[in-house]
């Protein structure tokens, strides 16, 4: 019976643990000893009676062992430990197979180290900071010598200093440069993150300081909307019966008050602009007249509509290239638009959306258009959409959609026009419903003319009374039309801590309003309202 052998990289690998932890357990050993040594005991530089017990943790063995290594290294025997504990250390956990060469000069380099740190000690380092000798051993005074004698003592310093740079990187396997590099980074970023924490501390505290101001100020300032009751007693008021009050005043109101008193709005109210600017505008201001949509240009045909002729000679190319694309679909209405045209499609039954979305881009091609969309699925119909773009754009007007029925029936004074749907209707919708609303885009896409429709939306719709409006303009040139318009709380803030304290009083108003809703037990402006109107 033939015996199989053992496999080879498992008895390289035995030998590996077993040679690392003997490295480790003579390395303790050492350093076990050379921590106990004791010039009492005997050693190869002194001789003690038979009868003296061994001071050394070590035994007699230990004595003698750490009496060489400080002889000949000095303060060089503790670096011979660290190297072979490291050496152990790589071996168990990082072990690589090297060739003879690789060994030949790690060996080398850890013993220039060796010698070199010696040296560096022997100069640096007298026998009385090294009770146990020379500081830098036998090794370390006979190199550090002879290297004076020839070099000098700068000379010789230097030389050392290199030669332990390179024996130390040879011998630990570093770069002096990686090692730079990473004690700067670490340093540049404890730095920074010691300048950020400095400055996020002074941020804080010149916020708060600021809220603080700000409250104060606007606690002077401010007009409140309402003014509680429940300690104030009713007084008549000093007004014509033919002048009623203002209807932006607030009316005071309270659950325990069976008396309602209002107060008459001054003659001129003071608004904060958030950085201590007070803006004034004058009530006959407030009552002003709403302007017309006669101040807009008129919306004028362009000719840029198709007729109805070309608009069925559209739908039957559309059949005929569907048809060629196998695609059996017929036209069942047309619906143009300022932008594009909708062609509502009944595909043959069985045919799939998909097919018709597939050759979407075949379809463009073959009408010689940019693209064309597919519908999939229209809400309430079982038709196909595909909308194909106009030749000529219509240009869509803000007349058109001020004038429209949708826009003057809505009762919201927050009403914004945004434009038109691909079946030139009118887009008309509520901002109190919609509070998050971004408005984005490349330059040149329309996000001006987009933000310039919605403000004269809400100027056309509400008067000042209704919707007060803080416009901040960083560019200092998009906005600054607006200023003097009733409509402002505050003249045009154009600088960015007028606008930070702007937003910050804003807060504090909305949390104040809040507060004076959970009192009365309603949840928006309207239930709010509706509460004042009944008390009155």
């Amino acid at each position: 019976m033939v015996k199989q052998s053992e496999d080879p990289n498992l008895s390289a690998g035995t030998l590996k643990n077993v040679t690392a932890f003997l490295c480790l357990g003579s390395a303790l050993y050492i350093f076990i000893s050379l921590l106990s040594y004791s010039a009492l005991d005997s050693s190869f530089s002194s001789v003690a009676s038979l009868s003296d017990s061994v001071v050394n943790l070590g035994g007699p063995f230990g004595a003698y062992l750490s009496d060489a290594l400080f002889s000949v290294a000095g303060m060089g025997a503790y670096l011979i430990l660290f190297i072979a504990s490291f050496a152990a250390i790589r071996l168990l956990f990082f072990y690589k197979p090297k060739n003879n060469l690789y060994t030949l000069v790690k060996l080398s380099s850890a013993t220039v180290l060796v010698l070199s740190f010696s040296t560096i000690c022997e100069y640096y380092f007298s026998g009385d900071f090294f009770p146990q000798g020379s500081s830098g051993g036998i090794l370390g005074e006979i190199i550090f010598t002879n290297l004076s004698n020839i070099f000098g003592v700068v000379g010789s310093l230097l030389f050392i200093f290199i030669f332990t740079l390179i024996a130390a990187s040879l011998t630990f396997s570093f770069s002096w440069l990686t090692v730079i590099d990473s004690v700067g980074r670490y340093s540049l970023s404890a730095t920074s993150y010691l300048m950020n924490a400095l400055k996020a501390f002074a941020l804080m505290i010149f916020e708060k300081v600021q809220s603080i101001e700000i409250k104060e100020f606007f606690k002077t300032k401010t007009i409140p909307l309402e003014k509680p009751l429940s300690d104030a007693q009713p007084r008549e008021l000093n007004l014509p019966k033919t002048k009623p009050a203002s209807e932006d005043s607030s009316v005071p109101l309270a659950s325990a008050a069976k008396t309602i008193s209002s107060e008459p709005s001054s003659a001129k109210e003071e608004i904060s602009k958030a950085s201590s600017t007070v803006y004034k505008s004058k009530d006959s201001k407030l009552d002003a007249e709403m302007p017309s949509t006669d101040l807009l240009d008129r919306a004028l045909d362009d000719g840029s509509s198709l007729s109805q002729d070309e608009l069925n000679q559209l739908a039957d190319l559309l059949e005929v290239k569907l048809d060629e694309f196998g695609v059996e679909a017929k036209v069942t209405s047309v619906i143009p638009g300022p932008v594009v045209t909708r062609f509502e499609i009944q595909p043959a039954p069985g045919t799939k959306a998909s097919k018709i979305t597939n050759i979407a881009q075949d379809i463009a091609r073959s009408l010689a258009v940019k693209s064309v969309r597919v519908v999939e699925v229209i809400e309430g119909k079982s038709v196909v959409g595909v909308e194909i773009p106009n030749t000529n754009r219509k240009m869509v007007r803000l007349t058109e959609i001020l004038s429209s029925d949708v826009f003057n029936k809505s009762v919201s004074p927050l009403s914004l026009a945004l434009g038109q749907d691909i079946a030139g209707k009118p887009i008309v919708v509520d901002l109190a419903k919609m509070p998050h609303l971004l408005v984005a885009g490349t330059t040149g896409s329309g996000k001006s003319v987009g933000i310039n429709a919605m403000l004269l939306s809400l100027l056309f719709k509400s008067d000042p009374k209704d919707v007060r409006l803080i416009m901040i303009d960083p560019k200092m040139l998009e906005l600054s039309v607006y200023e003097g318009i009733p409509h402002l709380l505050t003249p045009v803030i154009t600088d960015m801590t007028d606008a930070a304290n702007g937003l910050r009083w804003c807060v504090a108003e909305m949390d104040r309003r809040y507060k004076l809703m959970s009192e009365l037990g309603v949840r928006g402006l309207a239930g709010f309202n509706q509460k004042v109107a009944e008390a009155k």
